[in-house]
């Protein structure tokens, strides 16, 4: 904000001395007194408007190949007996896209990793007690996640529950931090996919 108070004082003296044929002098003064006042404020306002970035989701495609039952047809003739075997497959694309994993627990998201049946993540590093850790399946059952740390010297259990497809949970890890540690997913379907993210608390 910004004012703007220009003051404009003026005096004017005019003086008249010793006219001809008079006695004594005449003096006479006229004093011209004027004041302008110009008040102005001027306000600025600045409006920001912050667009966030739009959000792929990723979708997942796997193709199924199924081989259908062998057909066998036979010809027999009055000297020859053709028999013809056929073997068909059928095959199905399937197309999944998930809805986005959004954080449940506040904080930095430090890992994240996604895989497809029993398998490892690939190593991180964390260094505060407790964090937490998000997992979602695309599948409804149980989900097994042990965590390895001290460069694979411990194992524990971090996960053994019960999930539905496309929820996301989350638990708290005591005392287990440092360098060179993952996660490994067990006793879940051989093709089932899962995300899973390493959350420090902030």
């Amino acid at each position: 904000m910004r004012k703007v108070l220009p003051v404009l004082v003026g005096i004017l003296l005019v003086t008249v001395v010793a006219f001809p044929g008079c006695k004594g002098n005449v003096t006479e003064t006229v004093i011209s007194t004027y004041t302008v006042i110009s008040s102005q404020t001027i306000t600025q306002t600045s409006t920001m408007t912050s667009t966030p970035p739009a959000v792929t989701l990723p979708v997942t495609t796997e193709t199924v190949t199924t081989t259908l039952p062998v057909e066998t047809v036979t010809v027999t003739g009055s000297r020859t007996t053709i028999t013809s075997t056929s073997t068909k497959t059928a095959t199905t694309t399937i197309t999944a896209s998930p809805s986005i994993i959004t954080n449940i627990v506040d904080g930095i998201v430090v890992f994240e990793y996604s895989g497809k049946g029993n398998s490892a993540t690939l190593p991180f590093s964390i260094y505060e007690s407790p964090w937490a850790f998000e997992y979602m399946t695309d599948w409804s059952g149980d989900f097994t996640a042990y965590l390895s740390y001290n460069n694979g010297a411990d194992y524990a259990g971090i996960v053994i529950a019960p999930v539905t497809a496309w929820e996301t949970y989350s638990t708290y890890v005591y005392n287990k931090f440092g360098d060179n540690m993952y996660i490994y997913i067990d006793d879940i379907p051989a093709d089932g996919l899962w995300t899973i993210r390493v959350i420090q608390l902030t």
